[in-house]
């Protein structure tokens, strides 16, 4: 039995032929799992996200879009070599600049250990109190102590800064005569060195080495510097 297709003025001797054609002309966009068929590409893209018969990438083909299978190993193989975030599906130039925007998605969870304002990261939580922005008025002085207290110290302390930061002493005034590079903090697995214990934590948190924050120096150091902060307060 012929069958027309309203939107291409033809007819077709089948409807199998008429299936056929939709599913190979430009002018239709049709859903391959329910055969339904779209005015436009971007209704196509909305209907595979309303009924997960496709995975979207809307960033894929400088924001065209493109589709996979669900759970497809070429949408997998996809999000690795195009460094893709899941949650808006924007591409990035390396691992390491998309794991950088993916704490934009984060909801704050990480409580200030001074205050009650609430922050995604730890690294910016503490970056926080050390910029002295902190109405406890814990600051960089306070977590320099409680690093170099903790009895973990030999692990990220500098030796040589150890004595001044158990003073409370400000560091850049004490060493500034000597026009040198303060970098009392350094990583317990790669040894990198740090200014300040925000970008030790944010190394931590990085695919730079293999350090991580779970128990270790590393979780021990937080867990006191938490404790001893609420001291201070």
């Amino acid at each position: 039995m012929s069958t027309y297709c309203d939107r291409c003025r033809r007819w077709f001797r089948s409807a199998r032929g008429k299936q056929q054609h939709e599913r190979d002309s430009s002018r239709h966009n049709c859903c391959p799992v329910c055969s339904l068929d779209h005015w436009t590409r971007g209704d196509l893209l909305q209907h595979y996200r309303d009924t997960g018969h496709r995975i979207v990438c809307s960033g894929c083909y400088n924001g065209a879009g493109a589709n996979w299978e669900p759970d497809s190993q070429g949408y997998r193989d996809h999000l690795v070599r195009q460094n893709v975030c899941r949650t808006c599906e924007r591409h990035f130039d390396s691992p390491s600049n998309l794991q950088h925007h993916e704490m934009v998605h984060l909801e704050p969870s990480i409580r200030c250990f001074g205050c009650t304002r609430t922050f995604t990261t730890l690294g910016g939580m503490i970056i926080h109190l050390e910029a002295n922005t902190c109405s406890s008025g814990l600051n960089l002085i306070h977590l320099n102590h409680a690093a170099a207290e903790c009895y973990q110290w030999r692990h990220f302390v500098d030796a040589f800064y150890r004595d001044d930061m158990l003073a409370y002493r400000p560091l850049n005034l004490t060493y500034d005569e000597y026009n040198q590079q303060l970098l009392p903090y350094r990583c317990p697995t790669c040894a990198s060195r740090f200014s300040l214990l925000s970008g030790l934590v944010q190394h931590v948190y990085g695919p730079a080495c293999g350090q991580t924050m779970a128990g270790g120096a590393m979780g021990k150091l937080i867990h006191f510097v938490q404790l001893r902060l609420r001291y201070y307060g």
